[in-house]
C-alpha cells in the first residue's frame, strides 16, 4: 500500500443497509477489490473474503469467527461499542472508528433545535396540524376572495379584485386619518401641559 492507493491484492467488503459506500470508493480507488453487501445474511456468506470490513449496524462479534483474513475493521460510526476489542485483539484485527466525521452536521443539528425551541415551532407545528390559525385582521378578511377563502396581501387583493378597490382605499385612509388624530389629540396634550407649568412659574 503506497500514498493513498490500495495495494490490489487486498479485498474491502462494505456492509450497510442503505449507504453507497461501494460507488464512493470506486470513484476513489479502482484498483483494489471489493464487494457491498446490505444485510447481516449477507454478510455472514461474504465476510470470508474481507481484509478489510468497513461496517457499522450490521457487525456481530461472531463474525470474528467467520473471517480469518480479515485484519481491519473501519466503523462508519463515532462509536465503537458493538465491537469486542478484546475479540479482535485476540485475532489480531486492528479497529477504527469515524469519530469527528459528523461533529460539524451534528453541531449545527443542535443549533438548529434549539433555535427552533426558542422561536416554538414545535407549536406552529402543532397548529398547522390542527388546523388552527391565528385570527384574521379587518383587512385580511377585506382582502378574503369569496370562492376559496386564500387571504392575498392588501397590494395583490387591490389588482385582484378592481371592484373592491376603492373600499380597500378608504378603509386604509381611515386607518391613517385616526392614527395622524390620535398623534395630534397627544402633542395637544403636552402643549397644555407645557403651558400650565409656564404659568404657575410666572405667577409664583
Amino acid at each position: 500500500m503506497t500514498g493513498n492507493t490500495l495495494s490490489p491484492s487486498l479485498t474491502i467488503g462494505f456492509a450497510h443497509a442503505a449507504y453507497q459506500l461501494r460507488d464512493e470508493f470506486l470513484t476513489r480507488n479502482r484498483k483494489a477489490q471489493s464487494f457491498e453487501v446490505r444485510s447481516l445474511s449477507e454478510l455472514e456468506r461474504r465476510v470470508g473474503e474481507a481484509d478489510i470490513l468497513v461496517v457499522s449496524g450490521l457487525w456481530r462479534n461472531e463474525l470474528v469467527r467467520r473471517a480469518p483474513k480479515l485484519r481491519l475493521v473501519q466503523s462508519i460510526s463515532a462509536g465503537t461499542d458493538q465491537f469486542s476489542k478484546a475479540m479482535l485483539s485476540a485475532r489480531g484485527i486492528k479497529l477504527a472508528s469515524a469519530q469527528g466525521a459528523n461533529e460539524i452536521a451534528v453541531a449545527e443539528h443542535a443549533m438548529s433545535l434549539m433555535l427552533a425551541l426558542t422561536r416554538q415551532l414545535h407549536f406552529a407545528r402543532d397548529h398547522q396540524a390542527k388546523h388552527y390559525w391565528l385570527e384574521l385582521t379587518s383587512i385580511d378578511r377585506f382582502c378574503l376572495q369569496e370562492e376559496d377563502s386564500v387571504p392575498v396581501r392588501t397590494r395583490k387583493c387591490s389588482r385582484r379584485l378592481p371592484d373592491r378597490e376603492g373600499r380597500l382605499r378608504r378603509l386604509l385612509a381611515s386607518v391613517e386619518r385616526d392614527a395622524r388624530h390620535r398623534r395630534h389629540r397627544a402633542r395637544g396634550r403636552g402643549h397644555l401641559k407645557s403651558a400650565g407649568s409656564a404659568g404657575r412659574r410666572t405667577r409664583t
